[in-house]
């Protein structure tokens, strides 16, 4: 996140971020859950479950896709019907996105709000909470968001802190907007792209 003019600016921002970072976490439960139908001696039950969750999921994506009105409900039965599978989670996930697509933050926060204490991937977890936390900050609750981003996860330590120190800047905390900064770059794995974070804290101004 950056500082941006308006409101609008910054949700489309959220938006980027979702679709730069969400893809690849979804990409690979989905591959894990394809791999589940392989298993040899698997539970026929079993088996069509998933199968029949893989059919919902990509139809899923089709309404989404194709802009449809009850595609969000289209989610909340995938959810519930298939709440055992990696699916489900996927489909809160969607939920999150399809409800910011349609302007309804509350909404959204809500849906990620629930993933978060619910989710039975724990992959998903860190990426509803940076969702949730840069919604929360957009809503004006920065407070909540720092909350939300207080316990990072180790994989995701450089995410979470450089998102602390947007918000905390934004607060006017520069001390603790700076160290957040260099816990992300610390953080950072060595092939990382770290040329925006060392921008944001070189850009903090002495205090």
């Amino acid at each position: 996140m950056q500082n941006y003019s308006s409101s609008d600016e910054q949700l489309d921002a959220i938006r980027h971020w979702w679709d730069e970072n969400g893809k690849s976490v979804i990409a690979g439960i989905a591959l894990a859950a394809a791999a589940l139908l392989g298993w040899t001696g698997y539970h026929e039950w079993q088996e069509r479950t998933l199968t029949n969750a893989a059919l919902a999921w990509h139809e899923l994506e089709l309404a989404v896709q194709d802009g449809n009105a009850a595609a969000f409900e289209k989610a909340e039965e995938l959810a519930s019907r298939y709440k055992r599978t990696p699916y489900a989670d996927l489909a809160r996930l969607m939920q999150a996105r399809i409800a910011l697509d349609q302007g309804d933050n509350q909404r959204a926060m809500d849906v990620l709000s629930r993933l978060i204490s619910e989710a039975r991937q724990v992959e998903l977890r860190p990426i509803a909470q940076l969702r949730l936390a840069a919604l929360q900050w957009e809503a004006g609750d920065a407070d909540a968001a720092l909350v939300t981003l207080s316990a990072p996860p180790p994989a995701f330590v450089t995410e979470f802190e450089e998102l602390r120190g947007d918000i905390l800047k934004d607060l006017g905390d520069l001390a603790a907007a700076r160290e957040a900064y260099d816990n992300a770059i610390a953080a950072a794995p060595p092939e990382a792209d770290i040329s925006l974070l060392l921008l944001k804290r070189n850009d903090l101004p002495a205090i």
